[in-house]
């Protein structure tokens, strides 16, 4: 049976104008269930070739940390300004072995985001970060960085009305999300866009 014993420490600081937040962590699983490469592969029916794995219940340890910071950047023209940015990184590890990487950990990321807020109406450009990753479990293949830029709006119609659109990977880069099943044929989503009306009543 999978069990956990973890101790995390968060220190949290904030005024009117800023804030900051962090959290280290460190859990220690007994029996962590997890996909372990056999080594094998199989040919499907289109002629793709699948990794094979077998899940399976080993000791192995957590450890990282998340840090979150913002402020207000005063105003511009009755427009209100932020600035926020945030970094996350996890380390995940066999106990015995030895302490192999564990399969699909994601990477150091990061985001940078600018919020422009005038009340009725509020725009947010943000930049999303995901560094090379190049520790891998056995069978794993590395995945590349990447930046994403993304943007988004909003617009209050009314008290009960707002109306959002966004706009995802603007640059349209192929991205790859390391913790995916299917990276090495699905990369992320390109360019996208999203609109969508909410009403409250």
């Amino acid at each position: 049976m999978e069990t956990a014993t973890g101790a995390e420490i968060s220190l949290r600081y904030r005024t009117d104008t800023r804030h900051l937040t962090l959290n280290l962590f460190h859990t220690q699983y007994d029996d962590y269930i997890y996909e372990a490469s056999t080594g094998e592969s199989r040919l499907t029916d289109e002629g793709d070739s699948l990794l094979v794995s077998r899940f399976t219940p080993a000791d192995s340890i957590f450890q990282g940390f998340e840090v979150d910071i913002g402020t207000d950047l005063g105003q511009w023209n009755a427009v209100d300004l932020k600035l926020d940015a945030s970094l996350e990184y996890v380390e995940a590890r066999l106990t015995g072995g030895g302490k192999a990487p564990l399969p699909r950990i994601p990477p150091l990321g990061a985001t940078l985001g600018l919020s422009a807020d005038a009340g009725h109406w509020g725009l947010r450009g943000e930049a999303e970060y995901a560094h090379k990753k190049t520790t891998l479990a056995q069978g794993e293949l590395p995945s590349d960085g990447f930046v994403l830029l993304n943007g988004f709006a909003h617009y209050d119609v009314s008290d009960a009305m707002t109306l959002r659109v966004s706009v995802h990977n603007l640059t349209n880069q192929e991205a790859r999300q390391h913790s995916s099943f299917l990276k090495e044929t699905t990369p992320m989503h390109g360019r996208n866009f999203k609109a969508s009306l909410s009403v409250s009543f």
